[in-house]
């Protein structure tokens, strides 16, 4: 028998739905959003309507509270102290969105204490979380790295 989730509850439209129709959420216990995609734009949607002065600084700042408990100003004092650059590389973001605007620095944290780290470039905040934020793991490839040359 297997207990691999492939359906949830929407917490909004109490409906249950494919896993796809919800967005990814790791600080959650099962990895997704709460509600559903479709959910979560409608009460978007609502919130603009509501307040149509809510601005993308507005927006962002909501964000960043929510996800990781620091301020548009924290997230822009940080990136002055690191004169816009990677903490990890130290070079610029170069990671490009669909519309061609250049992404944001990712701001990096502790996934068990929640501690913010820094902001890093998408290849850097990508890599450190795909060797699981392994400091032996990490080692382990610049070793690899190493012995090749």
């Amino acid at each position: 028998m297997s207990d691999v989730q492939t359906t949830k509850q929407c917490s909004k439209c109490l409906t249950c739905k494919p896993l796809s129709d919800f967005s990814s959420r790791p600080a959650n216990r099962d990895g997704y959003q709460g509600s559903c995609k479709r959910c979560a734009c409608d009460q978007q949607q609502a919130r603009n309507r509501i307040d149509p002065s809510r601005t993308a600084r507005n927006r962002r700042n909501s964000q960043l509270l929510n996800d990781y408990g620091i301020s548009v100003d924290d997230y822009e004092r940080m990136l002055m102290e690191q004169q816009g650059l990677c903490a990890c590389c130290r070079q610029s973001e170069t990671y490009v969105h669909s519309n061609g605007k250049v992404y944001a620095l990712s701001v990096d944290h502790d996934h068990a204490t929640g501690k913010i780290r820094g902001l890093l470039c998408h290849a850097c905040n990508r890599a450190i979380g795909l060797l699981g934020d392994s400091v032996d793991r990490l080692q382990a490839a610049i070793d690899y790295l190493k012995a090749g040359e």
